[in-house]
């Protein structure tokens, strides 16, 4: 199965799938409560530093990237004009906090790890009736095919 793994020797790359699902997921949970703009622009480029800390490619960080600009450029441009300036910064804000920190975890994370630590998580739950590995599939075919 491809991905969109790229392979470097750094310490985000080192990390176990298990941790960087963790962290997105805690960050997430923290950009998602954020109210402050200030906080969430510095979310966003703690987001960014973390990919020089990975020593990515910049060209591929950047192919990652572009598309959500004009996103990002839309939800600003909507609720600054229907709510305000703050609400347009704040919405920006998280949007590109989470999608970054996603595209980290998602450049620096195996799918198939991933698939397999989602496996794990989600066992507790066969007798509930869920299908751990329908969902990681699932996750899988999700990383693979939205791009």
């Amino acid at each position: 199965m491809l991905g969109l793994y790229v392979h470097r020797e750094s310490p985000v790359h080192a990390l176990p799938a298990g941790a960087k699902l963790l962290v997105l997921f805690g960050a997430a949970a923290v950009v998602l409560l954020s109210r402050g703009p200030w906080l969430l622009g510095g979310a966003v480029a703690g987001s960014a530093l973390l990919f020089a800390l990975a020593r990515l490619p910049v060209r591929t960080v950047v192919e990652q990237v572009r598309p959500l600009l004009l996103i990002a450029a839309v939800f600003f441009a909507m609720q600054a004009a229907f709510d305000s300036l703050e609400a347009g910064l704040v919405t920006v804000g998280r949007f590109l906090a989470l999608v970054l920190l996603a595209t980290l975890v998602t450049l620096t994370t195996r799918v198939s790890d991933m698939v397999e630590t989602l496996e794990r998580a989600l066992a507790w739950l066969r007798p509930l009736g869920v299908n751990a590995g329908k969902v990681s599939l699932m996750l899988a075919l999700t990383i693979r095919l939205v791009p």
